[in-house]
């Protein structure tokens, strides 16, 4: 390098105009003190993701900011039969609208999310949550609700800034 590398310089994996599909297995590794900056939609560790699967992944102390809409520390966003089980996240997640400690937003038909571990503090102007934000609350259409499931997951926690609806009970 000819000058300072760039600090906290994270691109997601998978955006809306190319979505990560297929299956991610993290084989029970830990990614520890992952830090995203970010001013962009959709961040996370997967930004975007469609029709996908994210399993046995522990992401400790994570540090994520953006300043756009759809943060979580593991997916900003969730598209469409996503399956996301035995993922465990730790550490601080920072968002404008849709923030959540594993997922932003869920927007899908048969969603899975079980055997999740988040304890996160996450903070949020408008639908945060510890676990996911727009999912758990069900800001979505009345008939896409029964397609979700929230599987044997535990949030743990806390829900710092709400302008609207939180998850968990952590703020009013």
């Amino acid at each position: 390098w000819l000058e300072e590398p760039p600090a906290n310089v994270w691109t997601a994996i998978g955006t809306s105009d190319n979505p990560f599909y297929g299956t991610f297995d993290g084989n029970g590794y830990d990614i520890e003190n992952l830090s995203i900056d970010s001013t962009s939609q959709y961040t996370g560790l997967f930004g975007y993701i469609h029709d996908a699967t994210i399993k046995n992944v522990n992401l400790i102390n994570a540090n994520v900011t953006s300043t756009a809409e759809y943060t979580g520390a593991l997916v900003g966003w969730a598209q469409n039969y996503c399956t996301i089980v035995n993922v465990y996240t730790s550490g601080s997640v920072v968002g404008n609208n849709h923030t959540g400690g594993l997922v932003g937003a869920v927007w899908a038909t048969d969603a899975i999310i079980s055997s999740c571990q988040v304890e996160s503090t996450v903070t949020g102007n408008e639908y945060a949550g510890v676990q996911h934000a727009e999912y758990q609350v069900f800001h979505l259409p009345v008939a896409r609700r029964t397609d979700r499931s929230v599987g044997e997951s535990v949030c743990s926690g806390q829900c710092l800034v709400c302008g609207g609806s939180a998850v968990c009970g952590q703020c009013e």
